[in-house]
């Protein structure tokens, strides 16, 4: 079997879309902390913001074509199991750490901490995906 050629140009875009998917949390940082979203500079954020949603779908894609090009024509690399187990080990564990984590310290810096808080915080979290991430609100 003949080693598959490495494609820099997808290493390329992977470092494009990490950087946009970096520059949305930092705008969406900016954004939650901005008081007055009615000024002309907190509209633009606003609206800014929404521009850089597209890295996030270019790097799933990106993510998507990388694992398909490394499984095409391997046969003997197509073991569903064993890929599927090492996906949910390596993303799945730290998805549900991290997030435990993240709302432990939020509900102990607000000094609200309970067991049942964090419990029923955390479920909601894993389940919908959206718990610290911002929307942002109508500028009017």
């Amino acid at each position: 079997m003949t080693k598959k050629k490495h494609l820099y140009e997808v290493d390329l875009m992977r470092c494009f879309f990490m950087f946009g998917v970096v520059l949305n949390h930092v705008a969406s940082t900016f954004a939650a902390a901005l008081g007055n979203k009615a000024t002309p500079a907190g509209r633009f954020l606003v609206s800014t913001h929404l521009i850089l949603h597209f890295p996030r779908f270019g790097f799933m894609f990106i993510t998507g074509l990388v694992l398909f090009l490394g499984y095409w024509g391997r046969p003997e690399k197509q073991n569903w199991p064993v890929f599927w187990k090492k996906r949910y080990i390596g993303s799945g564990i730290p998805y549900l750490f991290w997030n435990g984590l993240f709302l432990a310290f939020l509900l102990l810096t607000s000094g609200s901490f309970s067991w049942n808080k964090w419990l029923t915080g955390w479920l909601e979290a894993i389940s919908k995906g959206s718990q610290f991430y911002f929307s942002p609100p109508s500028c009017a």
